[in-house]
């Protein structure tokens, strides 16, 4: 065969390869200098070889880079939901404003995020599961068979699990559990120096501010807590400004209060997935205002 000829062959599989190197998403930017320095060193070393021996070398080569590539990939890509085929490494999941993700952490540790919400998933050791979260926002978490025990950090406590469904709320200072079932224990966060963790049941709450002991659970209606998985709001004495809190992570929107006199207006009821003027004129006529929009801006007010 002549050089004419196999350096023809050469430039074709290497079209062929850079074709399929094409098609990794996110590729790191000094691959191709990499795939470069890799197949010179082999064709000075190969100089030798016949040019069919020299292909098959480079194209090995070539090959485990690319598998390299496509396991960093798998690694680091932000839209990963379900990493239990892997070794763990630490992984962060948000929800913007009007959205909500559903997470398999691992096949026991199923995560729902609300609206708004940061959960970053931390390593522990060697292991393929990990063993502690720390949540910023609103979460459902269902664990089921972790015997060696599982913890979401909060900046107001700690909630430990071992096998239970719940949801927390923690924002600011604040935390808020409920339970579905099982049970959950909640505690001070190590520099707080509060030695005494609250066991909250099924069909249970709790709640503890930073620098502050949990408070003694109490019953609840459970599905009123879960009613954002679905979409609904349940609101009992809530005040409007919390109200209005919710809202907007849902929907997306702004809404302001013409006088901060209304913050404290109770708002009870129950909505579905309904357009949100729909909701606002409910709360409107229950709490005798009115709403104007200018904008984006919704802006909530007393009539004259």
């Amino acid at each position: 065969m002549s050089n004419t000829h196999k350096n023809s062959d050469s430039k074709n599989h290497s079209e062929k390869l850079w074709h399929i190197l094409d098609a990794v998403p996110n590729c790191p930017d000094d691959f191709e200098e990499r795939i470069m320095a890799n197949s010179a060193e082999i064709e000075k070393q190969d100089s030798g070889r016949s040019g069919s021996f020299s292909w098959v070398y480079r194209a090995a080569a070539v090959i485990l880079l690319l598998f390299g590539v496509g396991l960093w990939y798998f690694v680091t890509q932000d839209d990963v939901t379900d990493i239990t085929s892997i070794r763990y490494e630490s992984v962060l999941y948000n929800t913007e404003r009007g959205e909500t993700k559903e997470i398999h952490i691992t096949d026991h540790i199923y995560v729902q995020l609300n609206a708004e919400t940061e959960l970053s998933v931390m390593p522990h050791e060697d292991k393929l599961a990990p063993r502690l979260v720390y949540l910023n926002g609103e979460a459902y978490f269902n664990v089921t068979d972790v015997p060696e025990g599982f913890e979401v950090k909060t900046d107001a406590g700690v909630v430990r699990v071992i096998g239970t469904a719940f949801t927390i709320r923690a924002r600011e200072d604040e935390v808020d559990v409920a339970v579905e079932t099982g049970l959950v224990s909640l505690d001070g966060l190590a520099d707080e120096d509060i030695d005494t963790a609250v066991q909250i049941p099924a069909g249970y709450r709790s709640v503890k501010q930073r620098n502050s002991p949990a408070r003694d659970p109490v019953p609840i209606d459970i599905n009123k807590f879960l009613s954002w998985r679905t979409g609904e709001f349940v609101f009992e004495q809530t005040p409007l400004s919390d109200v209005i809190i919710n809202l907007e992570r849902a929907y997306n929107v702004r809404i302001d209060l013409q006088d901060r006199s209304l913050d404290d207006i109770r708002v009870t009821g129950e909505f579905g997935q309904e357009p949100l003027m729909q909701i606002l004129n409910e709360i409107c006529w229950s709490a005798n205002l009115r709403y104007r929009q200018e904008d984006d801006v919704y802006i909530l007010y007393k009539p004259d």
